[in-house]
């Protein structure tokens, strides 16, 4: 069984917490809500908001003043941005309903609270509709919130993305159950608006050692949003996870990863990204480079903007100057007022806008942060997107927004190096990350990016051209590989031919996912192991690298998933391959549960 108390992808300056408040709240009875509707409108004076110019996810015009003491190398020259439609003033994302799924949301906030939904959110601790989170170090849910939907022209603050979009909150994360994440996507109408929403953020996820088997109940939470928008499909957006150079839970192996130039926490590690239900955004920065902390993939979709650190040696020395320290981080929301927040008088300053002692020009009374990253900012940055899209096509299905994605994303940094070694097999070079790869339906793919930066314009004009429903019917074939002896599915050490397994698939034309359940026998060691999966087109993904940080695998079950192949052509003979370059214990998968590999698609 999955435990459930979970890390979440704070900002990746901050370390990763463990919520653990279990179980409360919530059945699937109507519940007592008190009077607390989360409702408060603001009376505001319409105006410039005087940080959007420092908001250079939304425009990076080269010159911007970030906050820190590096602007980005690119600038001016190359101005990567979110590239919003011509039309954003229009195009703001009106009427479309986005939950944010979280630790809570400061329905007061003066520039989140005239988009709140009024009764559209709901308190798992408190039983009411106010989701505010009483902590007083800084509140996740607000920040990704402000991202998205902060309101734009009330002469406060910043803006979100899709400023106009209507917003819901379920603090989940605060108290956690099946039952209450089953009601945070939307499978009750008695606990707040979720049935009703067009788009999930969850900004949050697991960060272990081990690699874990998925939970059906879990699943099914998860998987309910597609059967939303009367069978259209909500989007469910995801943060890829922050452990690219080591978890928060620190091991010997993750030196080995580093030492390799591998990612330490794999996409497919946390099971939740593994669905097919899951839209998983990796995160870039203002250089469109894959930030130094966003996990990496073969489930990641797209990347979103998760900046660096935001640090400012020259407000704080204590801070030491990098390439990834001084670099932007991205300015959003954070809780009101200077006695709370992760901008507080009780918190170390990072740089001219955080300063928790009201000294700030443009941040007196502490509202705000300009050092917010992680994934868990890319994933809201593309929820913002998303929004705008389906206010431009509303008919649009979950399967049709995900398809303009991977179309109109931008394929960045184009020369991302191969990364290889020649410390095994017998000093031959061995591909540990393949770079980009363009599959045989002509879509390109790389696992720290997905298709690409996703470009605001290019899918939002594309939404408005697209006949919604034009993939079909959505489908699944299945294959399961009869279980071997022990010699036949140990895997040989030391060498590059590794185990191949094939399976022969028929009866679906277009593939749109493949996932690959492992299972392993006792004594697996992720790290010794590298999987590989190769369709008739021959594109090759690798779902599993090698020198990965995990430690220990369950024996019930891996879920992999890639979304390298999409557009290909699913009938034919598909390869898996496992790889081995440790010597001893012997690697062997197992005997008794045959290897499946599952292609969903049209």
């Amino acid at each position: 069984m999955k435990f459930l108390c979970r890390f979440f992808y704070v900002c990746a300056l901050i370390a990763s917490v463990l919520l653990c408040a279990c179980g409360g709240g919530g059945s699937t009875s109507s519940p007592a809500v008190a009077v607390d509707t989360g409702c408060y409108p603001l009376t505001q004076t319409a105006g410039a908001d005087p940080l959007q110019n420092y908001q250079w996810h939304l425009k990076n015009n080269g010159s911007t003043y970030y906050f820190a003491s590096n602007l980005p190398a690119s600038g001016a020259s190359n101005n990567f941005d979110l590239n919003l439609p011509a039309a954003w003033s229009s195009t703001s994302g009106q009427n479309i309903n986005v939950t944010v799924v979280d630790t809570g949301m400061e329905v007061k906030h003066e520039d989140l609270a005239n988009n709140v939904v009024c009764s559209g959110s709901y308190n798992f601790i408190t039983s009411t509709n106010n989701p505010t989170n009483t902590t007083t170090t800084g509140d996740h849910g607000t920040s990704v919130a402000g991202l998205i939907a902060g309101v734009a022209n009330n002469s406060v603050g910043i803006s979100g993305i899709a400023p106009k979009a209507n917003l819901r909150a379920y603090n989940v994360l605060q108290s956690q159950s099946y039952t209450n994440y089953a009601i945070s996507f939307g499978s009750s109408s008695a606990y707040g608006g979720a049935p009703t929403s067009d788009v999930f953020n969850f900004s949050a996820g697991t960060d272990s050692l081990s690699l874990s088997s998925p939970d059906t109940t879990y699943d099914a939470a998860f998987n309910n949003t597609i059967t939303l928008r009367s069978g259209k499909g909500a989007l469910l957006v995801k943060s890829a996870g922050n452990g690219f150079s080591g978890m928060s839970l620190s091991s010997e192996s993750d030196t080995t990863c580093r030492a390799s130039g591998v990612t330490c926490q794999n996409v497919n590690q946390d099971t939740d990204n593994t669905l097919y239900s899951t839209l998983v955004v990796a995160a870039v920065d203002a250089d469109s480079k894959s930030s130094s902390y966003s996990s990496a993939g073969s489930a990641i979709w797209v990347s979103g903007f998760g900046g660096e650190f935001g640090y400012d040696t020259s407000v704080n020395a204590t801070y030491t100057a990098s390439s990834v320290n001084n670099k932007p981080a991205l300015v959003t929301t954070d809780q009101s007022g200077c006695s709370a927040g992760y901008v507080r008088s009780a918190a170390t300053s990072k740089n001219l806008l955080d300063k928790g002692d009201g000294s700030s020009t443009l941040n007196a009374n502490c509202n705000y942060m300009a050092s917010f990253n992680g994934t868990s900012s890319a994933a809201p940055t593309v929820t913002g997107v998303i929004a705008l899209m389906l206010q431009t096509n509303s008919s649009l299905t979950w399967r049709d927004v995900r398809h303009i994605l991977a179309s109109t994303a931008r394929k960045v940094q184009p020369t991302q190096p191969v990364i290889t070694t020649t410390s095994y097999f017998g000093g031959s070079s061995f591909t540990l990350e393949q770079g980009w790869t363009t599959n045989s339906a002509g879509f390109n793919f790389h696992n720290y990016y997905g298709f690409g930066l996703v470009d605001a314009s290019a899918a939002v004009t594309a939404a408005g051209s697209y006949v919604a429903g034009s993939l079909g019917t959505f489908a699944s074939i299945t294959q399961t590989l009869t279980p071997g002896n022990t010699a036949a599915m140990t895997i040989p050490a030391a060498s590059t031919t590794g185990l191949p397994l094939s399976f022969s698939m028929t009866g679906m034309t277009t593939v749109e996912q493949a996932e690959f359940t492992l299972y392993v026998g006792s004594g697996y060691l992720p790290y010794c192991n590298q999987v590989e999966l190769t369709s008739p087109g021959g594109t090759k993904s690798i779902l599993f690298n090698m020198n990965s940080a995990h430690t220990s695998a369950s024996t019930a079950g891996i879920r992999l998933l890639s979304n390298a192949f999409y557009g290909e052509t699913a009938a034919g003979t598909w390869t898996l391959k496992v790889i081995n370059r440790c010597s001893s214990p012997a690697q062997i998968l197992s005997t008794t549960l045959g290897q499946k590999l599952v292609l969903r698609g049209h």
